[in-house]
């Protein structure tokens, strides 16, 4: 038997979850995009990896927990089931919020 942590993640200070039940998944970011950052709306490019969702090419899948800079393929903790800070948020534009927003809900990712 193996025993390993895949990710962890900080919950002490500043979190954008709201409520304790919630799911998070760890995604590899691709490396040729652009930065994370916490509360970024992102999604899955097949074969490539996690980037920010722009709600036509990229749907939504989650909201970034964790931050990864620029040309990194470090992995991202994403939520992908639960509430999140309304406020926390970030979309692409105003155009990509009303799909995100419906991917969002269709994982089960409300934001209050």
């Amino acid at each position: 038997m193996i025993k390993g942590n895949v990710a962890s993640f900080d919950m002490s200070e500043k979190t954008i979850l709201v409520g304790d039940v919630y799911f998070v998944q760890t995604y590899n970011k691709r490396s040729d995009t652009e930065e994370i950052k916490t509360g970024d709306v992102v999604g899955l490019i097949q074969e490539e990896g996690l980037a920010k969702a722009d709600g036509s090419t990229i749907e939504a899948i989650g909201i970034a927990l964790s931050d990864s800079p620029k040309k990194t393929n470090d992995a991202v903790n994403v939520v992908v089931f639960g509430k999140v800070k309304k406020s926390e948020v970030h979309f692409a534009d105003d155009d990509t919020k009303i799909p995100l927003l419906k991917n969002l809900r269709g994982n089960g990712i409300y934001l209050v």
